[in-house]
Protein backbone atom coordinates (compact mmCIF):
# COMPACT_ATOMS: atom_id res chain seq x y z
CA UNK A 1 0.00 0.00 0.00
CA UNK A 2 3.04 2.41 0.72
CA UNK A 3 4.24 2.44 -3.05
CA UNK A 4 0.45 1.87 -4.36
CA UNK A 5 -1.33 -0.73 -5.76
CA UNK A 6 0.04 -2.18 -9.41
CA UNK A 7 3.42 -1.13 -8.68
CA UNK A 8 4.62 -4.35 -9.46
CA UNK A 9 4.61 -7.47 -11.28
CA UNK A 10 2.97 -9.48 -8.25
CA UNK A 11 4.01 -10.05 -4.81
CA UNK A 12 6.91 -9.22 -3.60
CA UNK A 13 9.37 -12.50 -2.68
CA UNK A 14 12.00 -11.89 -0.01
CA UNK A 15 14.91 -14.25 1.30
CA UNK A 16 15.01 -12.49 4.10
CA UNK A 17 14.41 -9.57 6.24
CA UNK A 18 15.78 -8.66 9.53
CA UNK A 19 16.22 -5.81 11.73
CA UNK A 20 20.04 -4.10 12.41
CA UNK A 21 20.76 -5.00 15.72
CA UNK A 22 21.00 -1.92 17.82
CA UNK A 23 18.95 -0.87 20.98
CA UNK A 24 15.49 -0.68 20.60
CA UNK A 25 14.52 3.23 19.48
CA UNK A 26 13.26 5.77 21.92
CA UNK A 27 9.86 7.48 21.35
CA UNK A 28 11.88 10.26 19.78
CA UNK A 29 14.48 8.17 17.56
CA UNK A 30 13.79 7.05 14.15
CA UNK A 31 13.34 3.08 13.86
CA UNK A 32 15.79 0.72 13.55
CA UNK A 33 17.30 -0.14 9.98
CA UNK A 34 15.62 -3.01 8.29
CA UNK A 35 17.92 -4.93 5.74
CA UNK A 36 15.90 -6.74 3.08
CA UNK A 37 16.89 -9.45 0.30
CA UNK A 38 14.82 -9.86 -2.61
CA UNK A 39 14.27 -12.95 -4.23
CA UNK A 40 13.91 -11.28 -7.93
CA UNK A 41 16.11 -8.64 -8.63
CA UNK A 42 13.17 -6.84 -11.12
CA UNK A 43 12.03 -6.15 -7.43
CA UNK A 44 14.83 -4.60 -5.73
CA UNK A 45 15.34 -2.74 -8.75
CA UNK A 46 11.58 -1.10 -9.20
CA UNK A 47 11.81 -0.89 -5.12
CA UNK A 48 15.42 1.18 -5.78
CA UNK A 49 13.77 3.03 -8.29
CA UNK A 50 10.90 3.80 -6.50
CA UNK A 51 12.81 5.46 -3.17
CA UNK A 52 14.52 7.24 -5.81
CA UNK A 53 11.85 9.30 -7.13
CA UNK A 54 10.09 9.73 -3.66
CA UNK A 55 12.84 9.99 -1.34
CA UNK A 56 10.69 9.90 1.67
CA UNK A 57 7.45 8.57 2.49
CA UNK A 58 5.11 7.94 5.20
CA UNK A 59 3.26 4.92 6.60
CA UNK A 60 1.45 4.71 10.18
CA UNK A 61 3.03 7.96 11.09
CA UNK A 62 6.04 6.97 10.28
CA UNK A 63 8.72 7.96 7.92
CA UNK A 64 9.60 5.64 5.65
CA UNK A 65 13.67 6.06 3.77
CA UNK A 66 14.97 3.41 1.17
CA UNK A 67 18.42 3.38 0.98
CA UNK A 68 20.81 0.15 -0.97
CA UNK A 69 23.23 -1.74 1.32
CA UNK A 70 26.78 -0.98 -0.43
CA UNK A 71 29.34 -3.74 0.91
CA UNK A 72 32.00 -1.86 3.34
CA UNK A 73 34.84 -1.43 0.10
CA UNK A 74 31.89 0.09 -2.06
CA UNK A 75 30.56 2.76 0.79
CA UNK A 76 34.38 3.94 1.55
CA UNK A 77 35.43 4.35 -2.30
CA UNK A 78 31.91 6.64 -2.56
CA UNK A 79 32.89 8.45 1.22
CA UNK A 80 36.23 8.98 -1.05
CA UNK A 81 34.34 11.38 -2.99
CA UNK A 82 33.49 13.70 -0.30
CA UNK A 83 36.03 16.20 -0.22
CA UNK A 84 35.58 16.50 -4.00
CA UNK A 85 31.77 16.76 -3.78
CA UNK A 86 31.91 19.40 -1.19
CA UNK A 87 33.78 21.89 -3.16
CA UNK A 88 31.96 21.33 -6.42
CA UNK A 89 28.95 21.82 -4.29
CA UNK A 90 30.29 24.82 -2.86
CA UNK A 91 31.30 26.31 -6.00
CA UNK A 92 27.61 25.40 -7.56
CA UNK A 93 29.28 22.71 -10.15
CA UNK A 94 26.70 20.16 -10.96
CA UNK A 95 27.78 16.25 -10.11
CA UNK A 96 26.17 13.03 -8.67
CA UNK A 97 27.43 9.39 -7.59
CA UNK A 98 26.76 6.93 -10.24
CA UNK A 99 26.38 3.51 -8.67
CA UNK A 100 28.80 1.98 -7.62
CA UNK A 101 31.00 4.34 -6.98
CA UNK A 102 31.85 6.80 -9.92
CA UNK A 103 31.27 10.45 -9.87
CA UNK A 104 30.23 12.32 -12.72
CA UNK A 105 30.29 16.45 -13.04
CA UNK A 106 29.20 18.44 -15.69
CA UNK A 107 31.92 21.52 -15.85
CA UNK A 108 32.13 24.38 -18.73
CA UNK A 109 29.59 22.26 -20.95
CA UNK A 110 31.64 18.63 -20.54
CA UNK A 111 30.40 15.63 -18.91
CA UNK A 112 33.30 14.12 -16.75
CA UNK A 113 33.80 11.25 -15.67
CA UNK A 114 35.78 10.02 -12.12
CA UNK A 115 36.57 6.31 -10.80
CA UNK A 116 38.71 7.17 -8.27
CA UNK A 117 38.74 9.82 -5.46
CA UNK A 118 42.15 10.66 -6.72
CA UNK A 119 41.14 11.34 -10.15
CA UNK A 120 38.30 13.55 -8.88
CA UNK A 121 41.02 15.66 -6.34
CA UNK A 122 43.23 16.30 -9.30
CA UNK A 123 40.30 17.71 -11.73
CA UNK A 124 39.45 19.99 -8.82
CA UNK A 125 43.03 21.05 -8.01
CA UNK A 126 43.58 21.03 -12.04
CA UNK A 127 40.75 23.84 -12.16
CA UNK A 128 41.66 25.63 -9.10
CA UNK A 129 37.73 25.15 -7.55
CA UNK A 130 39.89 24.28 -4.13
CA UNK A 131 41.29 27.98 -3.59
CA UNK A 132 40.46 28.64 -0.13
CA UNK A 133 39.50 25.55 0.23
CA UNK A 134 41.51 25.22 3.94
CA UNK A 135 41.54 23.39 6.92
CA UNK A 136 38.69 22.70 9.05
CA UNK A 137 36.46 21.61 5.66
CA UNK A 138 35.58 17.78 4.48
CA UNK A 139 38.80 16.25 4.66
Amino acid sequence: SLMGAGSFRGPLELEGAHRVLLRKSRPNEPPRAVLVRFQHLVDRECVLRWAKRERSSKWENTEIRIYQDWSAEVAKKRAGFNRAKAVLHKKGVKFGLLQPARLWVTYKDRQLYFDSPEEAWTFVQAEKLDLNWGLGNIV
